[in-house]
Parts: C-alpha cells; structure tokens; sequence
C-alpha cells in the first residue's frame, strides 16, 4: 500500500523543485498522487508550488487553481506544522499567482477581479521577508495591469 503524503516528505520535495532538481516536478507529482481527497492543506501547498514548474500557462493556471479550491478547506492549525501562522495569510500569494497567470493567459479581467481578492487579503499578511515579496509582487501586477 502506498504511503500517505506527510509534511516532512512535501517539504523535502518542494526543496528538491526549488533548488533547480530536473527531478523535481516529478518528485512534487509523486507526493500529489500520495496525498488524499481529505488533505486539503498538503494539496493546497502542493498545487501552489506545482503549479511553478509548469511550462505552459494554462497548465500553470489550472495548478494555481487547484492550490486555491483546497485553501478554501484549510484551517490555521492544519499548516502549523509548517509554521505557517495563518491560512487566511497564504490567500494573496494564491490570488496573485492565479492573476498573474489569467494576466498571462489573456484574460485581464479576470485577473484584475484575482488582484483585487489579493490586496483584501493584504492585511492578513504579517511583518515578514515573505508578506514583503507578496506585496512587492501584487504591487507589480497592479502597474501592469494598468498599463
């Protein structure tokens, strides 16, 4: 019987995508097939980064997508074992991700309604290198979609 995905085995593998692994997509798919339907959290974290290492935009789009339907069932205490304080502080790196794809995919006016959900989610955001990079980068969306 397979082995159920665990947080130890998510981060590894997400390291292992970050670092440049050419292994990596396939390791992050490994640990996706291992998840199941009830592990929202462990898919959300998924998704999110797996939708990074895709080349095609619709493809990464679909992945951003996913990662946001599982957030809808994550609670606070299920990402602690990742340190991560807050689920409502992971929604404006997943709306910026799905706008930033639907801007680049063609479609601006959804991706304008996704940059508006990610600057309501701004204040869930705390004082950190990370919630800077997510701000930078809504800020950034926000000049582009202006244009």
């Amino acid at each position: 019987m397979a082995r159920m995905a665990d947080w130890d085995s998510i981060t590894a593998a997400i390291a292992a995508a970050q670092s440049g692994d050419p292994d990596g997509r396939a390791v992050l798919l490994r640990q996706w097939a291992a998840t199941t339907p009830e592990q929202h959290a462990h898919r959300c974290v998924l998704a999110h980064f797996l939708a990074d290492t895709q080349r095609d935009v619709l493809d990464e789009l679909a992945w951003d997508q996913r990662a946001l339907a599982e957030h809808a069932h994550v609670t606070d205490a299920d990402l602690l074992p990742i340190e991560v304080a807050s689920a409502r502080g992971f929604l404006p790196s997943l709306h910026l991700n799905v706008a930033d794809a639907l801007r680049r995919s063609g479609n601006l006016q959804g991706a304008g309604r996704h940059l508006d959900l990610a600057l309501g989610a701004t204040d869930a955001l705390d004082d950190s290198p990370y919630a800077d990079l997510v701000r930078a980068g809504i800020g950034r969306l926000a000049e582009r979609l202006a244009q």
